[in-house]
């Protein structure tokens, strides 16, 4: 049984062999296959009736469908080029909006963080340099200055301190400067004051009055200047601090800006100025003032981390399977490749199985050792493995020094041959140059020749792989063997 599987497999050897040794016919006829399947389909789509976009079943799309059941579920249809084109670019435009729309969302949380961020800078200066953050409410000191503003040769009023302070109570006076819509109702001269007091000059120069570097906030400063209007000619500019010098800094930038004001108006207006309280109070406003502080800058955290949160819980859409239209020429292209190839395959395997076909099935002699097994004698030489192999320069050798030794003795050599001559002209060559060296006679004969061969001392066979005939070589030895003839080995030439 090992011996048949070893048989079988170098059957199969030299079968693989031989059919690479006809690869040019192989590749012509490849080749062939390919352009006439590659033409095929060319005219299929150049002399078809029906345009090639509008043939059905073409391309494969994915459509949404919902079931009887209710539930929605992806489905692959077979549709013509024209709707995959169609589909192609409507999952486009969509997959566009909605990462567009995604990028845009990511794009504003960014921002409004920029903002909280800087908004929390402002916040984290205000408590490391603001002066009443944090103060006892019994540290606190005030001063405030009451300015009349009357056209020169008017009729002057007097207001005592009582009455400024009552009035400022009724406004609901709170301590911080009066915004511009508090004062729209107010003269020309009260607003030109609020706007001058609060422009970044004065802003800075009462900063450098307190060594305040301020980058983010300009709270701790509007925190401790205050302006109220007290009718349209009379307004109160208060000084906020935790400690007299602290007032008193600020006093000397308020110098600075009564001079400005006064001069800007000199021409027109009477101005007068006076000091209506200088005093360390009790404010217990200063208790919700950190409460305050502190909540927003905890609220701007959460709000950071919230927008932060948003931003990374925000997917992009997946792209669409297929990020490329596949045009129709493309298509034609790939799909004449593909009939290219299946042609040149077909091509293949059709030769592959004539010559598989002829080599199992032509007779010939294809192994070298089926003759020397079945008639137990032995191979002299084996020039050549097969018919498509080259001749081997050891087997020449092994020939010629087989033959010295095979022919002592001897005086006449038949070689007998199922082939005419000049088909293992090259294996006779060598016999007869070794034998005619020796003076021994050598005739070149048939199996039929019997007498002939039985004239002469031995007999040499000498056929060729892939050529001899099975069925003859076999003939040849049982006539040999028949008539007892002397048989020194086989030549394979």
């Amino acid at each position: 049984m090992n011996e048949q599987n070893t048989e079988v497999e170098i059957d199969l050897v030299r079968l693989f062999r031989f059919i690479l040794s006809k690869y040019k016919i192989l590749l012509i006829s490849g080749i062939v296959f390919a352009t006439l399947a590659c033409a095929y389909k060319f005219c299929r789509f150049e002399f078809s009736s029906t345009p090639l976009e509008d043939v059905d079943k073409l391309f494969t799309i994915e459509r949404v469908v919902k079931e009887p059941d209710g539930k929605i579920v992806k489905k692959k249809e077979k549709v013509s080029y024209r709707l995959y084109a169609e589909d192609f670019e409507a999952q486009q435009s969509e997959y566009q909006t909605k990462i567009s729309d995604a990028r845009n969302v990511k794009k504003v949380l960014a921002s409004e963080v920029k903002v909280l961020e800087n908004g929390l800078k402002g916040k984290h200066e205000y408590l490391e340099k603001s002066k009443l953050y944090g103060l006892d409410p019994a540290s606190y000191w005030e001063a405030d200055f009451y300015y009349n503003v009357r056209e020169k040769n008017g009729k002057s009023t007097k207001t005592n301190a009582a009455t400024v302070r009552k009035i400022l109570e009724n406004k609901g006076n709170d301590a911080n400067a009066n915004s511009s819509d508090q004062l729209e109702n107010e003269s020309t001269v009260v607003k030109f004051a609020n706007n001058l007091l609060f422009t970044q000059k004065y802003v800075t120069l009462f900063a450098d009055a307190l060594g305040l570097k301020l980058e983010y906030t300009k709270d701790p400063v509007y925190e401790l200047v205050g302006f109220n209007a007290v009718d349209s000619y009379s307004f109160v500019i208060s000084l906020k601090g935790d400690s007299k010098d602290t007032v008193t800094s600020l006093e000397k930038v308020k110098e600075i800006f009564d001079k400005e004001f006064t001069e800007f108006f000199n021409s027109e207006y009477v101005i007068r100025t006076k000091q209506i309280s200088f005093e360390n109070t009790y404010n217990p406003s200063l208790i919700k003032l950190k409460e305050d502080k502190d909540s927003a800058v905890t609220n701007d955290e959460k709000a950071i981390d919230a927008k932060r949160n948003q931003i990374s819980n925000t997917v992009l859409p997946v792209p669409p399977e297929h990020d490329k239209l596949v045009t129709l020429e493309a298509y034609k292209a790939k799909r004449l490749v593909v009939f290219a190839a299946a042609g040149f395959a077909f091509g293949l395997f059709i030769c592959i199985v004539i010559f598989g076909m002829k080599y199992l099935f032509s007779g010939r002699l294809n192994s070298k050792d089926y003759l020397k097994d079945l008639f137990k004698l032995e191979n002299v030489a084996v020039l050549h493995e097969a018919s498509f192999s080259k001749e081997e320069p050891d087997e020449i050798e092994k020939l010629k020094e087989s033959l010295e030794l095979l022919s002592k003795d001897k005086k006449s050599i038949a070689i007998v041959s199922t082939l005419e001559k000049k088909e293992i002209d090259n294996a006779v060559s060598i016999i007869e140059k070794v034998m005619n060296a020796k003076g021994i006679s050598v005739k070149i004969l048939k199996n039929y020749n019997i007498k002939q061969i039985s004239e002469c001392d031995a007999t040499i066979v000498c056929e060729k792989l892939d050529v001899s005939v099975l069925e003859k070589c076999v003939n040849e030895f049982e006539t040999l063997k028949t008539y007892k003839l002397e048989v020194l080995g086989i030549v394979y030439a």
